[in-house]
């Protein structure tokens, strides 16, 4: 299993090449040309040269480590996606800052966004909790005094009269 995993990786290196000695415009057209072992590695390359960079900027604009690390991704998500079109790939690491400020940015906004419609809900809520309950008061009020009142003005039959002496039973 060990060999096949060595013969593997050294195939790829023999194929493809290392890419720790090239520049950022070789290893994008390695990861855009080649779809395997050598293209993974190229994009690999990448992340690892400017990964601690993108994940500064994406830090240092959120303030929160869970949120930078998501931004991050969406970076080199956004990277994968458009390595094909990038104008000048030797100016990579300065794409990939511009792309991790607006990424983070945004994300930010949504946080912002989230955090104030939560805190507007629980408002909310805890300013309808004292009328719900005044309104549940008022129509159990209304209720009882409309059962009262049903109740007071039915006729009183002679028929009608409950009584729970033992003298006003009838006898069998």
């Amino acid at each position: 299993m060990a060999t096949t995993l060595l013969a593997r990786d050294l195939e790829s290196l023999f194929q493809g090449g290392s890419a720790t000695g090239l520049s950022d415009r070789q290893l994008i057209e390695r990861f855009t040309a080649r779809r395997d072992e050598a293209g993974e590695a190229a994009f690999a390359a990448l992340v690892a040269r400017h990964g601690p960079m993108v994940l500064g900027v994406c830090r240092q604009i959120l303030g929160d480590q869970h949120q930078a690390e998501n931004a991050f991704q969406a970076v080199f998500l956004v990277l994968a996606d458009k390595a094909r079109s990038l104008r000048e790939p030797d100016l990579l690491g300065n794409w990939l800052v511009g792309v991790a400020v607006r990424t983070a940015r945004r994300a930010r906004l949504r946080l912002g966004r989230r955090r104030r419609a939560e805190e507007t809900g629980s408002a909310r809520r805890a300013a309808m909790a004292p009328a719900a309950a005044t309104a549940a008061s008022n129509c159990t009020a209304s209720i009882q005094r409309q059962l009262l009142a049903s109740i007071s003005s039915t006729p009183k039959t002679s028929g009608a009269r409950c009584s729970t002496s033992p003298a006003s039973r009838p006898t069998t």
